[in-house]
């Protein structure tokens, strides 16, 4: 895990938070749309936190996916939650380092900080999320500890989860990533290469390839 005096993961969590949200702002203001109820410093101080609980157990890992994970791949769109995947081991002991931390358990168990509202939806590892095919692995398997998951198994997640806007990220990513395209499919369960290779094509469409 990065040291404690290593906050390149917050520190960009709140600049495209910022950046995002002044956009959104913006936008409104032209369009006469509904600007956005949120905080950056809050979202990042989510994503603190949740390294910090993972740091005070030992032997414990998570790794980023969602929309942090789409953002650090390099398609900036909004996000207002953190999406984390623990080991099962020490999820328990994770969540009961981020309620110290003044998070409280939601309706939706999600888990949010009393103060902000910064929600944090801490998924364990072995979970089959819904409409899903396979169950969450361990985080190590996506990505670095306390980091973000890497391409193919983001991928993979937005394709299980099925929603529109996942699609979207599918194409959004490949945009920016059209080199690992191949990889990614060889990497992909065979139930899903039909439809990544139509988001694969669509996403060298528009990128003018």
């Amino acid at each position: 895990m990065e040291g404690s005096t290593d906050t390149s993961i917050e520190d960009g969590v709140y600049q495209r938070a910022a950046r995002l949200l002044a956009v959104q702002h913006a936008v409104a203001e032209i369009a006469g749309g509904r600007k956005v109820e949120a905080d950056p410093a809050a979202l990042r101080d989510a994503v603190l936190a949740v390294r910090q609980a993972v740091k005070n157990v030992p032997g414990a890992y998570a790794c980023f996916i969602g929309g942090l994970a789409v953002q650090y791949l390099g398609y900036d769109r909004w996000t207002d939650d953190v999406d984390v995947v623990v080991d099962a081991a020490h999820y328990g002991a994770v969540l009961d380092e981020l309620r110290a931390r003044d998070f409280v358990l939601k309706a939706d168990f999600t888990i949010a900080h009393r103060e902000t509202g910064a929600k944090v939806d801490l998924l364990k590892e072995g979970t089959v999320m819904k409409d899903a095919r396979y169950p969450l692995p361990h985080p190590a398997e996506l990505g670095p500890n306390a980091g973000y998951a890497r391409i193919g198994w983001l991928i993979r997640l937005k394709l299980e989860a099925q929603r529109m806007r996942d699609l979207a990220d599918v194409v959004e990513v490949l945009k920016r990533h059209l080199d690992q395209v191949d990889a990614v499919c060889e990497s992909l369960p065979e139930v899903m290469r039909e439809q990544f290779t139509e988001l694969a094509q669509r996403a060298r469409r528009e990128a003018g390839v």
